[in-house]
């Protein structure tokens, strides 16, 4: 009696070859962060800014008043016939408790994380600007062996010249350069905002 073959066990379906990744929505394509992806990540919508017109017209917050909050729901459920109020509900008081806790602790969060960027920011700020003046002092110490060095770092004089006390330019000595009585080439202090550019 002639043997059955035995069947081929049946080819096993190809696997699907799992689907690109999408690009993370942290950053842009050029790696950035940008304020709304920080937005996104602390839950909270990013919104214009008032003006200062909107601020002058809010009530000011007072010292403490969250727990009011809680305490005047609690009196509002027993005299809410009494006082007839109707905008004004246990439910809404609740509400703006939890908003305010909420958003109370994520500005203590932001605020942390912002004092930290600010703070790494005038540090590199302090290397930079110190280098520049460094350029421009060599530049001064150097200018009569080699007079070409005053136009060939003209821009960063007459710019350096701009911000130090008394003024000053490349013409009447600049920065770095031949400074007249009574002038510095220390950099200024940074107040927490650099230089307007331009």
């Amino acid at each position: 009696m002639a043997k059955k073959k035995k069947a081929k066990p049946a080819k096993k379906p190809a696997a699907k070859k799992p689907a690109a990744k999408k690009p993370s929505a942290k950053t842009t394509s050029k790696g950035e962060i940008t304020a709304k992806h920080v937005a996104d990540l602390l839950g909270v919508k990013l919104t214009k800014p008032l003006d200062r017109d909107q601020i002058l017209h809010l009530k000011k917050s007072l010292p403490g008043y969250a727990e009011q909050l809680d305490d005047s729901a609690k009196q509002l459920a027993k005299d809410a016939k009494k006082l007839g109020l109707v905008a004004v509900t246990p439910a809404a008081l609740m509400k703006a408790h939890t908003e305010h806790k909420h958003l109370a602790s994520l500005e203590q969060v932001a605020g942390t994380v912002f004092r930290a960027i600010h703070e790494q920011r005038l540090l590199v700020d302090d290397v930079a600007i110190g280098m520049l003046f460094q350029i421009a002092r060599r530049v001064g110490a150097h200018s009569e062996d080699h007079p070409e060095l005053l136009g060939n770092w003209k821009f960063l004089r007459d710019y350096l010249g701009h911000f130090r006390k008394g003024g000053g330019s490349s013409s009447d000595g600049g920065a770095g350069g031949k400074s007249s009585k009574g002038s510095s080439d220390a950099p200024p202090t940074d107040s927490g905002s650099p230089p307007a550019s331009g």
